[in-house]
């Protein structure tokens, strides 16, 4: 974790400065310790101390704890928290994509601020807005305040004024409308005083509560400690999540219906003049339930960006990229949709407070999608159609066995024999629209010509050969030998996905490329070998991948020597000669794992060094460069030496950009996801 720290304190000097910088440094070298101790280390004046804690403690990259008996406050450094600063772009940019850039500008803002009240955000964007408005409706005002008729004494109109405060109100009641979004898919999240915690504390405190109030004579037996074990998780999940809110639902209140102003005191029927509850759209739900249709987000609620659904969106992007690679392009668009319909309740890739299942074999998340379920969720302008078809009667008898796009064979699903071709010939479409839909009863023709017309027929028959076509769709992701999707261990009509074996092979397919560029094809090809034989010796290795043993022999003393692969050593007898012993190699996905994320941290710790040295070599020309008055006039007030060598700078610095969100996205499949 040596790399790690380093790059964890470049990240904070370079957004916070270098005081909050030296008082996280020495949080992460030292550890854990309380003001007395870190005012000693740090050689600090306590104001200034204090000045750094407020502001690393606001971006929750310092948790502490007080003690309840002796009232020492301790403090610890949080690492990764520090580490999510250099995915503050990316951050942006997911929600820009997957939601809208409205609110990825209300992200945005709550990275800077690390968290906020929602009445403080909504009064900030107020404010921003009416000075925004302030300056294009006035630009001529009347110096001397005077009004003249009808105008107000900063020189706007009646009129005016009231456009300007409807365009105010809408301003913020696009702001709850924007967080009441972010609430719901979970890209913003309650913040509770149990997140300023250390885990440690919080699990110490859980475990105190739970046995007063459960176990006041202590647990019993094993059963009683899986019972206590249980309860204690229960209690961080609820701390964690925020699950039980008073009155809310995730920091949205539901009845937010208005009170009649003659029943309020009359302080209270002003404060309620403005209600942003009527600016926001009135969207009915499919059970015509009109509560949430003006649902506002609570303004005493305190909210902060989580990451953890970032992750969720992350990992789908590259498993929908692997698919895309591996079964098609149309496939992979089927695959996203049904993995935002699958995510929807997931706030987190990895749950350390999840209870752990009974057998190794049973899957962490009980989470399933049916095909009507997906059939609601796609876009009905997606052609599904183009890429494959259902072969006909006539076609099973001349072809005996379907063949992928790709050319290998494939087995029949539910006696239908599904070929991957190219475009979808207008006969084909015509026999596709007759193909009956799995899972879905068919339209009785008979009752349809009594209680509908053609038209609803028709309805149902491009219905069910969409839904045929997902279902294909569908069936060519679970016989991939990725097994992208798999049928629900509990109902067979439903799809789940085993992101557990998914991530497993990401990260494989990581490291077997990093491996390739540091060595060469043989070294993967030996890597993939112990990954999948096990433990084998160096004869064995040189036959099963085909290579000189020579050559053999110096890729695995090197791969050793790096912590790639290990070996261990079976004697033959209990002289434990070295003639008489076995030396067999094989493959530790886990150590590997953390060898490569080391060298990651470093590579990252460099980058951002060399941004900073680049900087620092015409740090003059960027403070003239980034003047009020040389903003967009560089042609005027820059030398042609001088605007080349701040484009030079600027190349260098976009190429180290491009490369630190590469290695991001390794160190994300590897540890995040």
């Amino acid at each position: 974790m040596q790399h790690a720290a380093e790059l964890c304190t470049l990240l904070v000097d370079e957004v916070y400065g270098q005081l909050t910088s030296r008082v996280f440094s020495t949080l992460l070298r030292v550890g854990r310790m309380p003001l007395v101790a870190l005012v000693q280390k740090t050689d600090l004046q306590p104001r200034q101390l204090r000045h750094a804690l407020a502001v690393l403690i606001q971006q929750h990259l310092v948790l502490h704890y007080t003690a309840p008996h002796t009232e020492a406050t301790f403090y610890e450094a949080d690492w990764k928290a520090a580490y999510g600063l250099i995915r503050s772009g990316k951050v942006r940019r997911l929600l820009d994509e997957t939601v809208s850039s409205a609110s990825g500008d209300v992200v945005s803002n709550l990275l800077l601020l690390g968290h906020t009240r929602v009445g403080d955000l909504l009064k900030s964007y107020s404010a921003a807005s009416s000075k925004e408005i302030g300056k294009v409706s006035n630009p001529k005002a009347t110096v001397n305040g005077g009004s003249n008729g009808h105008k107000l004494p900063n020189g706007s109109s009646l009129s005016e004024d009231s456009a300007n405060t409807e365009a105010i109100s809408r301003s913020t009641g696009d702001l709850q409308l924007n967080l009441r979004t972010l609430l719901d898919t979970g890209f913003v999240s309650g913040v509770r005083m149990e997140h300023f915690r250390p885990p440690a504390d919080n699990h110490a405190e859980a475990e105190r509560i739970v046995r007063e109030r459960q176990f006041p004579d202590g647990p019993k037996g094993n059963k009683g400690q899986a019972v206590l074990a249980e309860e204690i998780r229960k209690k961080m999940r609820e701390w964690r999540d925020d699950e039980f809110r008073p009155a809310t639902t995730n920091g949205i209140i539901k009845n937010s219906k208005r009170p009649a102003e003659d029943s309020l005191p009359s302080n209270r029927a002003k404060k309620l003049k403005y209600d942003p509850s009527a600016l926001l759209p009135e969207v009915v739900d499919e059970n015509g339930d009109e509560e949430d249709q003006k649902a506002i987000v609570d303004e005493n609620l305190v909210v902060r960006v989580n990451e953890g659904k970032c992750q969720v969106a992350w990992r789908n992007q590259r498993l929908v990229e692997l698919a895309e690679r591996r079964v098609g392009t149309v496939t992979s668009v089927v695959y996203k949709n049904f993995l935002e319909k699958l995510t929807e309740p997931l706030r987190r890739c990895q749950d350390e407070l999840a209870t752990p299942p009974a057998d190794d074999d049973e899957p962490e998340e009980d989470l399933s999608v049916s095909t009507f379920e997906l059939f609601k969720h796609m876009d009905p302008e997606i052609d599904l159609a183009s890429s494959i078809r259902i072969a006909s009667q006539d076609e099973e008898d001349h072809k005996p066995k379907s063949r992928m796009s790709n050319g290998r064979r494939r087995r029949r699903v539910n006696d239908d024999d599904v070929t991957v071709v190219g475009d979808v010939s207008p006969d084909e479409s015509e026999e596709d629209e007759e193909e009956e839909s799995v899972n879905i009863p068919e339209v009785d023709q008979d009752s349809n010509e009594e209680e509908a017309d053609g038209d609803y027929v028709a309805t149902m028959t491009a219905r069910n050969s969409r839904m045929r076509h997902i279902e294909t769709h569908l069936e060519l992701l679970a016989e991939d030998s990725h097994h992208f999707v798999q049928p629900s261990m509990f109902n067979k009509d439903r799809w789940t996905v085993d992101f557990r074996a998914l991530v497993t092979h990401l990260k494989n397919l990581a490291l077997d490329d990093i491996i390739r560029s540091r060595w060469d094809q043989t070294a993967m090809r030996v890597e993939r070998i112990l990954r999948e034989k096990g433990k084998l010796d160096e004869r064995q290795l040189a036959n099963v991948a085909l290579a000189p043993a020579k050559h053999i022999r110096v890729l695995l003393a090197e791969m050793h020597e790096a912590g790639y692969l290990e070996l261990q050593e079976v004697p033959r007898d209990n002289t434990r000669a070295p003639s008489r012993t076995f030396y067999l190699w094989f493959f530790d996905l886990e150590r590997c794992t953390k060898i490569v994320l080391e060298d990651l941290y470093k590579c990252l710790a460099r980058l951002v060094q060399r941004g900073r040295s680049e900087r620092e070599k015409i740090k003059d020309l960027l403070k003239k460069a980034e003047r009020t008055d040389v903003v967009g006039m560089e042609d005027k007030y820059l030398t042609q030496q001088e605007r080349e060598e701040l484009k030079r700078s600027r190349d260098i610095e976009e190429r180290l950009l491009l490369q630190m969100e590469r290695v991001d996205d390794l160190i994300a499949v590897l540890r995040d996801f």
